[in-house]
């Protein structure tokens, strides 16, 4: 009777341990989510801003500060009548005041310019160039696309022969889409 007993638990035991794989087999398993640029830590790239290159679709995160600086040197014609812009620091600083949402200060930078496009006589000439405030707000991400919309302002405050004279207004979108976790592709429409 004893031997009976025992394969009862056993088959009770080997029951139960079928059900439970089944229940685990019909449980779907979750989706991955898609590879956010924006998101984790040392995503520091995807939050690069570079007006040369493009603007990023991703914030700054919050109570973050990124200070953005480079150096321009380009020469404008050919030799004979050509001339040279330099600019530096080619600051952009970015401040993220809330979730999905930065405040950014433009400038000042300053330029020098050489050749025919500077002074009547050759000279080099110096100043600044126009400085300004803008905003960046980040959508939150839908599968692999991440969007932001930011506007840039910019006040005719700088040297006289380099500002734009009156207020420059430019509102952008910008979209990026996530190739794998390291990896996307963007572009900026002014």
């Amino acid at each position: 009777m004893r031997s009976s007993g025992s394969k009862c638990r056993c088959s009770v035991l080997t029951s139960a341990l079928v059900l439970s794989a089944l229940a685990v087999a019909a449980t779907p398993s979750p989706t991955p989510n898609p590879p956010d640029p924006c998101g984790g830590a040392g995503r520091l790239l995807a939050t690069a801003n570079r007006p040369t290159i493009g603007y990023s679709a991703c914030a700054v995160k919050r109570d973050t500060v990124v200070f953005e600086l480079g150096y321009q040197n380009e020469t404008t014609g050919t030799p004979a009548n050509g001339g040279v812009v330099s600019q530096v620091p080619q600051a952009f600083t970015r401040i993220g005041m809330a979730t999905s949402f930065e405040l950014d200060v433009i400038g000042p930078n300053y330029e020098g310019l050489r050749g025919v496009a500077s002074g009547p006589d050759g000279t080099t000439e110096h100043g600044v160039g126009d400085s300004g405030l803008g905003f960046k707000y980040e959508l939150p991400p839908f599968g692999n696309w991440n969007i932001a919309f930011d506007g840039l302002y910019t006040g005719p405050n700088g040297s006289p022969f380099l500002t734009a004279g009156s207020a420059s207004y430019t509102g952008n979108i910008d979209a990026s889409y996530s190739l794998s976790v390291a990896t996307s592709v963007g572009t900026t429409i002014a």
